[in-house]
């Protein structure tokens, strides 16, 4: 049975008057949190980076993996209008070496496992919208394709796209593994446990030189950049990637980077571009945490 509790007017109020202003202090809280939501431990030259793959029209391949080129466009228009500069490898690698500045709003645009649809739609808005992009790419799926179709759906670039677009200045070609995009007999690149140093860094190193003298037949040079395949590595993975020339890596951790010049440039933080999802509720976020 409940029995029904008698309080004083006065003690009444009281308790009302302690409710308000525990809930005055939450919501002052909480509006703190989130106007220093602006990361502030950053000390150098902040760097978004961003990851996409495929880039397609179709609405019922849109997934966390493909974007639509319409979302692409958006994606561009709002970087530009809340004044970011799509900057390449090489700027970045200037920077490092102190030959050369940043903008203060940097961005890099990259593009995994190098689909023919980045050369059918992502190709003409850079042109458009006077940006660039790193493309990795795949040596198997791009050099050894099962047959001569070129579908957007699932094709790989060509060697040729690559030279054209590299030449145009747009874009620029990054190392993605010769065929290590895969779960077979490890994760992406990273080293198996029944595998010695000696071994995994023989294994890994064919795989990359592979590429890279495939891609310097085609494009004219090798890469100096690295995306990790399913942002997979292992312990030992940067000293054979330094091992073979690479000065810059791309990981999948997400994040801002903050650069200073003399920096290292390994496992650059990125955010994955997943499709469905509107340019300011996804872009909207991250800028705010990069400030002004």
């Amino acid at each position: 049975m409940f029995r029904y509790i008698h309080l004083p007017l006065k003690a009444i109020k009281r308790w009302a008057a302690l409710c308000i202003s525990v809930t005055l202090l939450f919501c002052a809280g909480y509006t703190l949190r989130r106007v220093t939501a602006v990361d502030t431990t950053r000390t150098g030259t902040p760097l978004l980076v961003l990851m996409y793959h495929s880039i397609l029209p179709n609405p019922g391949r849109i997934g966390r993996y493909v974007c639509s080129p319409e979302t692409l466009q958006n994606d561009m228009e709002y970087l530009a209008a809340n004044g970011y500069t799509a900057v390449s490898v090489a700027q970045v690698l200037d920077y490092q070496a102190g030959r050369g500045t940043l903008p203060p709003k940097a961005v890099m645009l990259t593009f995994d496992d190098g689909f023919y649809n980045n050369y059918v739609y992502v190709y003409p808005l850079l042109q458009k919208y006077n940006m660039k992009a790193i493309f990795c790419v795949v040596g198997k799926y791009c050099f050894e394709p099962p047959d001569d179709t070129m579908n957007a759906a699932y094709s790989s670039l060509t060697g040729e796209q690559m030279r054209e677009m590299e030449a145009s200045g747009r874009v620029e070609i990054a190392n993605h593994s010769y065929d290590m995009h895969s779960h077979n007999n490890r994760n992406g690149v990273s080293k198996r446990a029944a595998e010695s140093q000696e071994e995994y860094h023989q294994t890994l190193s064919q795989d990359l030189q592979k590429l890279q003298q495939r891609l310097t037949q085609e494009i004219g040079h090798a890469p100096v950049s690295f995306a990790y395949p399913f942002g997979a590595f292992t312990k030992t993975t940067d000293d054979v990637l330094r091992d073979n020339g690479f000065l810059v890596t791309f990981s999948c951790v997400e994040g801002i980077n903050d650069l200073h010049p003399g920096d290292d440039l390994y496992r650059l933080k990125r955010y994955n571009r997943p499709g469905g999802r509107s340019t300011e509720s996804f872009l909207g976020p991250i800028i705010s945490r990069v400030g002004e």
